[in-house]
């Protein structure tokens, strides 16, 4: 009787007695493997709204796109993929909305992935493995290539996710019921679990940010080595290369490096992060050719020439102009309904570009192949033309 009670009081105060810490861990285990088996599952039967391919958004097909294009293609550009039809509906169920579009090394307008290049690189180099091994292409199968990626690159870091997070839960935790609490929010209570059924930024950010914490927290147990120090740096910015608002913790834990580990320590952590930051820089290069996130080349084409306070007729008259002026009249629907936000578009409609007004003309490059954008400043008409039919506009405003 005495040590029942003796075994119950130690319970209640959080006892690290080798029985209970033997049914923690039994708990712990039991969590994994249901977070585990929930995620294996939704990732087994993973699909499209419509079916064909194991995508379930624009977001993760853009890089899905980049991953394919990469190996199968050796090229960073998607027009391949997000130009692809199934044969049987004739959909586009590779095409995303997350790309933009601008010149390639070619001197061509390519589409690319407006997602930052580095990770889909990362998953490049497992799919370039896994076809190596199976002989599979992923647009040929789908599903098996892509479910089985998934598998690798989300189920198996999610697994070492939780062991470190449960280590973590098991050495600072300071009585069971917050222990196992920590332990099912960990394991069940985020959206790491419904994330991991995609390909997405957040899971490996997450999933590095933990493993930076880990080495963060090891430095009040030990004088922190060289590996540890750098591992934390490879981790925090890898942590702010998939989520950019972790770069303000990377810098913190930077901070902390120096203050607890000396400058030695600091030193290292600023090389993982260096490491990260080349990569992070090197691929957004290699693939768009400047250091500009991909996001940041939308906007507006580049001008091809621009017309000043001209009158239309003297601008028709020129060569070359009269097939725009041909494009521009035979395209009334475009000249009622383009307008720029906040412009009325009867009104716009009504001082289309007519003979004998003064109007201002810029023509640029579009994200469309062979078309070209002819913008109205003063009315704030647009227009759009193949460039085919004038070839010759950039040279006859000269």
């Amino acid at each position: 009787m005495k040590r029942s009670r003796r075994v119950n009081v130690g319970i209640a105060e959080g006892s690290d007695d080798a029985g209970d810490k033997r049914l923690r861990r039994i708990v712990y285990s039991m969590l994994v493997v249901i977070a585990g088996t929930m995620i294996a599952g939704r990732i087994a039967v993973v699909k499209s709204s419509t079916g064909e391919v194991p995508f379930l958004s624009a977001n993760d097909r853009s890089r899905w796109c980049t991953i394919a294009s990469l190996v199968d293609d050796g090229t960073y550009a998607i027009d391949r993929q997000v130009e692809y039809r199934e044969p049987i509906r004739k959909r586009r169920v590779w095409y995303t909305i997350d790309m933009v579009r601008h010149r390639g090394a070619d001197g061509q307008q390519h589409y690319y992935s407006s997602k930052p290049p580095l990770y889909p690189t990362m998953l490049a180099g497992l799919y370039a493995i896994f076809k190596w091994i199976t002989g599979a292409a992923i647009m040929d199968f789908p599903f098996m290539v892509g479910r089985w990626l998934i598998v690798i690159a989300n189920l198996l870091p999610m697994l070492g996710y939780f062991a470190l997070m449960l280590s973590l839960v098991e050495r600072f935790g300071k009585t069971d019921y917050g222990r196992l609490l920590a332990a099912a929010t960990v394991t069940c209570g985020t959206l790491l679990v419904p994330f991991a059924i995609s390909i997405n930024n957040h899971l490996p950010g997450a999933i590095s940010a933990a493993v930076a914490l880990y080495c963060i927290l090891r430095l009040d147990e030990q004088s922190p080595s060289g590996w540890l120090s750098f591992l934390a740096g490879l981790a925090a910015a890898f942590a702010a290369a998939n989520e950019l608002p972790a770069l303000t913790i990377t810098c913190l834990w930077g901070a902390l490096f120096l203050l607890k580990g000396g400058f030695r320590s600091a030193i290292l952590y600023t090389l993982g992060v260096a490491l990260i930051g080349v990569a992070f820089f090197a691929t957004n290069y290699y693939a768009h050719g400047s250091f500009r996130p991909p996001y940041m080349h939308r906007g507006k084409g580049a001008q091809i020439a621009r017309f000043d306070n001209a009158r239309w007729d003297d601008v028709a008259s020129r060569p070359g102009m009269d097939a725009l002026a041909d494009a521009i009249a035979s395209d009334e629907t475009s000249r009622k309904q383009a307008s720029l936000s906040g412009s009325g578009s009867e009104q716009n409609g009504d001082e289309a570009l007519t003979e004998g007004a003064e109007n201002p003309l810029e023509i640029r490059e579009t994200t469309k192949p062979n078309l070209l954008e002819v913008w109205n400043p003063r009315t704030q008409m647009r227009y759009a033309a193949d460039d085919q039919r004038w070839p010759m506009v950039a040279f006859s405003l000269g």
